[in-house]
């Protein structure tokens, strides 16, 4: 694997998470656990 796909993958998974977190704090809650 490359560093950069690896990299890619983290941020794309982090992006997503806070997206998710922004748009229903409820989730964000379940996710949290």
């Amino acid at each position: 694997m490359n560093h950069r796909n690896a990299l890619r993958l983290i941020i794309h998974e982090l992006l997503i998470f806070s997206f998710y977190m922004m748009m229903d704090p409820y989730t964000s809650k379940f996710y949290i656990k």
